[in-house]
């Protein structure tokens, strides 16, 4: 496990934000901002913005997704870390958050870096975050599961499930989706009130 420290950052309207220390969760990819046509209950244009490809935390968020494609999550980790670290404002702290939450030995921890991303989130403006939050409510949901919590994991598979209106019939749209289906079916096949 990697430890990072703790550092005081400014939120929106320079309010102090505290991160926190440093599991698998499902995977994730970065893409640029781009326009896509959707078709779910009629035609409609959908521009969003996932990450900026230029932005040095995205950069090194992507650096650390291809070295756990190519098997080394040690080194991934050590870049989210990194990421982490460099985040300047809400956004970069909600994406570097999002991928350390990945390489977290308990689900404890998981948890702790996936609410951390969702928290950092909700304070930027909704328009630059919205096609973000599918996958940040799948994280939380995934933790909760992962944490014999699966009130709380459906509660959080269901937000990611109505937020999912927002992506497109991509790659990652597809990739979110059937993640939330898989989730949601697990919980369908065990009984609700098994809280450890």
């Amino acid at each position: 496990m990697i430890t990072i420290p703790l550092k005081q950052t400014e939120g929106l309207n320079g309010a102090p934000t505290h991160g926190r220390m440093v599991g698998d969760g499902p995977p994730a990819f970065l893409d640029g901002t781009r326009t896509c046509s959707s078709n779910d209950l009629g035609e409609r244009n959908v521009t969003r913005t996932f990450m900026d490809n230029d932005n040095p935390v995205v950069r090194l968020c992507a650096e650390g997704m291809s070295l756990e494609a190519q098997g080394n999550p040690a080194e991934a980790a050590r870049k989210f870390a990194e990421a982490w670290q460099m985040a300047s404002d809400d956004f970069e702290a909600s994406i570097a958050a999002h991928y350390v939450a990945r390489h977290q030995s308990t689900p404890g921890e998981s948890l702790r870096w996936n609410r951390l991303s969702l928290d950092r989130a909700n304070l930027v403006s909704e328009e630059k975050v919205r096609s973000f939050y599918p996958s940040l409510y799948l994280n939380m949901g995934k933790a909760h599961e992962d944490l014999n919590d699966p009130a709380e994991a459906a509660r959080f598979y269901r937000l990611a499930e109505g937020a999912c209106h927002v992506l497109s019939d991509d790659r990652y749209g597809n990739m979110v989706r059937d993640a939330v289906g898989r989730g949601l079916e697990r919980l369908a096949m065990q009984p609700t009130d098994r809280k450890d």
